[in-house]
């Protein structure tokens, strides 16, 4: 069997082949954790996949971008789908969609609220598969090293009102923002509130490793953005407090992390005071983590899944 991606994920494929083969410090990330599957358990790396690919045997499109090659593709059964939420959307785009999700072969979601959706659009049952996320390259810290500031990191979905409202409270926020509307929206808006953009892994990795506590606000519930940050967060030992959603829904029991069904201002004055009682309990989310996003660990699940092979070859 030939995994294959489609252009934009094999552009992203070769950033990562090319940081990894000159020693960039960075985290593995998905795309290249799927390269190291397909050419451990089938014995060929990730190929990009052409339009022929569909009428010949043994190819599989990996895909999570609702595109008309992979529409094509899945026509023929040979798509293994990974939803990452479905949303509001025109009913022209839900009918592609519910076409792309009831012929894909494999149907895959990492949480709970995606299953929901997909089951609902579909009128078939996903396959759960975990989150991956580099925990060896976000390492715990403990609580001693951390400084006075909350973090949030992410654009997409991101509630910049509340932000600006903690930082006029008195609590310095730094927050890694990539939209360049929003930055100049806000960049100003408070002197406790700090924008970031384009930094790089490590210093993403240190604002992690020594913030207060990391918060996700959000307005938003329709990506997966949230789950990869969270995680990130907790793999590096910090507290996490985040909106109710499907990203909350994955870590939502840990000890260490703290869901808010709302944006109410005073619900997250109240749940920021209370970091320290989230502190006692980092390093068993961080286990966690560990223990949930190994790469061999997701690995396995996706050659049972795809493949139904239970070791590489």
């Amino acid at each position: 069997m030939q995994i294959l991606f489609d252009a934009g994920s094999m552009r992203a494929l070769h950033a990562q082949r090319q940081d990894a083969a000159t020693g960039i410090d960075a985290p593995l990330r998905w795309h290249l954790l799927v390269d190291h599957f397909a050419t451990s358990y089938t014995g060929s790396p990730v190929k990009a996949h052409r339009t022929s690919d569909a009428i010949k045997p043994n190819r599989m499109l990996f895909t999570w971008h609702p595109s008309v090659d992979a529409l094509g593709q899945a026509l023929f059964g040979q798509v293994a789908y990974l939803c990452w939420g479905v949303g509001a959307m025109k009913p022209a785009r839900r009918i592609f969609l519910s076409t792309l999700l009831r012929f894909s072969k494999h149907l895959l979601v990492n949480e709970t609220t995606s299953e929901k959706e997909v089951t609902t659009l579909s009128g078939r049952r996903p396959l759960m598969v975990p989150m991956f996320i580099d925990y060896e390259y976000f390492g715990f810290k403990t609580a001693p090293e951390r400084e006075d500031f909350l973090f949030c990191n992410g654009s997409n979905g991101r509630d910049p009102k509340l932000l600006v409202k903690i930082a006029e409270a008195g609590h310095r926020v730094i927050w890694l923002c990539n939209q360049p509307e929003l930055i100049e929206s806000y960049a100003t808006s408070h002197p406790n509130l700090q924008i970031v953009t384009r930094i790089s892994y490590s210093e993403l990795r240190n604002l992690y490793q020594t913030c207060r506590a990391a918060i996700m606000p959000s307005v938003e519930d329709i990506h997966a953005a949230g789950q990869t940050t969270g995680l990130e967060a907790l793999a590096c030992g910090a507290p996490l407090i985040a909106s109710a959603g499907r990203s909350a829904t994955i870590f939502a029991d840990l000890k260490s992390v703290k869901v808010l069904s709302s944006n109410s201002f005073d619900g997250w004055l109240a749940a920021i005071h209370d970091i320290g009682q989230l502190c006692d309990h980092t390093q068993d989310a961080s286990d966690w983590v560990t223990r949930h996003c190994d790469k061999d660990r997701v690995m396995r699940i996706l050659g049972k899944v795809l493949l139904n092979r239970t070791a590489p070859l």
